[in-house]
């Protein structure tokens, strides 16, 4: 067996610096970076000691010579998470979730539209008569059939004169089911022989209808698309509700509960807590939405129709505002609806007219 010859196994390579030459390079290195030129002035003394400790951090001992270079420690980085980060990336998902279901809520409307005007063209013939919206409709009648018949609802607006059946139309389906169970539930005789004709007669102008229905609801896949709304907004009423369940600890994350409130109609309340919101969008930078309601235009109407507004000391509570009503004694019916208009549109806005009261009375 051949011997080993470990003779020069542990030589220094003569083209690699000696460890006295590297550690006097660093040295030299040392004192370049914590030495100042004289027109620079003092160098700052806390910085010098954390970039000698750095450096310092950096020479390799003799027992590591051998070993793999250390990369030295970055001092002021921080490699811990964001305490926030959990929120942060919530919001972030959200912004991309409400994306999604705006394009998913255009695209379905567009669809619903083309339904929609199909929808409008239905035959008059399939208007269902009083008595058979009675006869379907009424609870005391759902109660004779073992099947629901079922009108289609059509997206029209009855006029005053006009009654709720106007927005419903008899399909196939709903006319076949009366016809199957008629005798059943009327009887054979009476009216039921004259009602069952009726309803076959109108079935061919169903059918018909209901084949353009599912051509159009086909062609634009509104069922497809109306499902993928809904699960879109799904998804972003979870996320909505994940953020609000997190608390922030930092002005970051709180940032982010404020631009939630932001979106929201946040000014038709006025609680306790409407000043921390306002001092938290101050705070953040957030921009709140602002009201696009006329106060001073709708005082205007309130003092033209007679009436006043107080503002009421309270001793041991919080001052409030009266809004004192005008006296109907003999007034026109005009008069006495707009004081109504105008006591409704104050009910409706009463958070906003009492800030702005606040801060201009």
């Amino acid at each position: 067996m051949p011997s080993l010859n470990l003779r020069n196994a542990l030589k220094r390579n003569p083209n690699r610096p000696t460890l006295k030459a590297r550690a006097a390079s660093l040295k030299a290195g040392l004192s370049r970076l914590i030495h100042r030129p004289a027109q620079h002035g003092e160098a700052d003394q806390g910085r010098r000691a954390v970039m000698a400790g750095t450096v310092a951090a950096a020479i390799p001992l003799p027992a590591l010579a051998l070993g793999h270079p250390v990369a030295p420690a970055v001092v002021g980085v921080s490699t811990d998470p964001h305490p926030d980060r959990a929120l942060l990336n919530a919001e972030a998902a959200l912004l991309r979730a409400l994306e999604i279901e705006a394009k998913a809520k255009q695209a379905s409307e567009t669809a619903a539209d083309a339904v929609d005007a199909v929808l409008k063209r239905r035959p008059v013939a399939l208007v269902p008569l009083r008595w058979e919206w009675d006869l379907f409709h009424s609870y005391r009648n759902r109660t004779l059939w073992s099947q629901s018949v079922r009108f289609r609802w059509i997206p029209v607006t009855y006029l005053p004169e006009d009654h709720q059946r106007w927005q419903n139309a008899w399909t196939g389906e709903a006319l076949r089911l009366a016809i199957s169970q008629a005798v059943p539930a009327l009887g054979r005789g009476g009216r039921t022989p004259h009602y069952i004709r009726r309803w076959r007669s109108l079935l061919p102008i169903a059918d018909a209808f209901d084949a353009e229905v599912e051509a159009v609801e086909a062609l634009t896949n509104c069922r497809r698309l109306a499902n993928e709304r809904l699960a879109a907004s799904g998804d972003v009423r979870k996320l909505q509700a994940d953020i609000n369940g997190m608390v922030a600890e930092t002005i970051d994350g709180l940032a982010v509960h404020a631009r939630m409130l932001a979106k929201s109609e946040w000014y038709r309340e006025n609680t306790a807590y409407t000043p921390l919101l306002l001092s938290v969008a101050a705070v953040t930078g957030t921009e709140l939405s602002q009201p696009d309601f006329d106060v001073p235009a709708w005082i205007a109407d309130w003092e033209g129709c007679g009436g006043r507004i107080e503002r009421i000391e309270r001793k041991h509570h919080q001052d409030e505002w009266s809004f004192i009503f005008p006296s109907l004694a003999g007034a026109s019916a005009d008069t006495k609806n707009e004081v109504i208009r105008v006591a409704r549109v104050r009910s409706e806005n009463s958070a906003i007219i009492g800030r702005w009261l606040d801060a201009n009375r």
